[in-house]
Parts: structure tokens; sequence; C-alpha cells
């Protein structure tokens, strides 16, 4: 029960492709058509840690001080979120990458009244937690990219082996033609 959240989204980016795989609970049934789009905004305009690497953690007010917009530099998110949830107070926006990488978030959505909970431990448990699923996503996509390779170094060793066998066999025609040629004369004398 992190936060108290009222409701959770997990979105994944998948690889080669605009599309996001999404698992939402606690949202209503009819999820407004902006907040896929939204989503995927907010996790592509996430600023970078100092040093370049994976994207920090988005804490977003969505319910602003009069006159205020709120959002924290996701205001596209937030609009849809209030859309979809208008009882949520606030979210909160967790990374799932590795190194520089960033494959999908979690957002988490809260009712309760006033600010946004402090980062806490259960913060940077979630942080972990997603750091931990970026880090399997990396995984996979490096052992995609090894047996890929393999792949090619087998059509490579095929290609090589298929090559080897053709010149055998052009050396060994090439021998049988130089022996018949110096077997042709003594037999024309026979």
């Amino acid at each position: 029960d992190l936060f108290a959240a009222q409701a959770a989204i997990t979105a994944v980016l998948r690889v080669g492709d605009t599309g996001m795989d999404w698992c939402a609970t606690g949202l209503p049934e009819d999820e407004p058509p902006g907040l896929r789009p939204a989503v995927a905004e907010a996790l592509a305009g996430l600023p970078r840690q100092g040093d370049g690497s994976a994207p920090a953690a988005c804490r977003i007010d969505l319910d602003p001080p009069a006159g205020g917009a709120g959002g924290n530099g996701c205001a596209p998110l937030a609009q849809a979120l209030r859309a979809c949830l208008p009882q949520a107070r606030w979210a909160l926006l967790v990374p799932i990458a590795a190194h520089s990488a960033c494959d999908g978030c979690v957002v988490l959505l809260g009712v309760r009244e006033g600010e946004l909970p402090p980062a806490g431990s259960e913060e940077r448990a979630l942080e972990a937690q997603a750091a931990h699923f970026g880090r399997v996503f990396e995984n996979i996509r490096l052992y995609a990219q090894v047996q890929n390779q393999l792949a090619q170094l087998r059509a490579q060793e095929r290609e090589r082996e298929c090559t080897e066998a053709l010149l055998r066999l052009e050396h060994a025609t090439a021998s049988a033609l130089a022996s018949a040629d110096e077997l042709a004369p003594g037999a024309l004398a026979v």
C-alpha cells in the first residue's frame, strides 16, 4: 500500500515500436483517450540525472494552488490524470530504467488530502524495484543482441565452410585434370 496509493499504472515501452504495454489498477473502466500518450510524453520528457543516467522520479501535484498549473513539468500528464481520476491529489512517476535506457514507468496516484507525501523509504523502495525491472529489460535486450550476433556468426561459419568445400572440390578437380594431362601423352603413345 505504497503511500496509500489509490491507483497504479505500469507502462512498458515496446522495443522498436511506438506502442506501450499497459497495466492499470484503480482507474475507471473508460480511461480518457489522452492518458496513454500523456504518459509516453511525460516519460520521454523526464529530466536526466546530473550524470546523464536514467531519468529521476517525477513527483506531480495534481491539486495545485489556485492559479498554479501543477504537474511539475509533466503538465499534459497531470491534466490527463486529473481527467481520469478527478479525486487524485498527487502522482508519482518512477521510470523503469537501467543506465541511460528508459523502458517505461510506474505511476502511482493518491487521493489523500494535502501535499504529496515526502520522499522516504517507500519511494526509494519503488525506485529500487523499478531500477531492477529496468535491468531485467536491459538483460533481455542484451540477450536478444547476443542471440542475433550468434545467428550471424553461425551463418558466416556455414558460408565459410561452403567456401572451403568449394575450394577443396576445385583443388581436387584441378589436380585430377593435371594428372589427366600428364597421363594423356603416355596413353596416346601406347
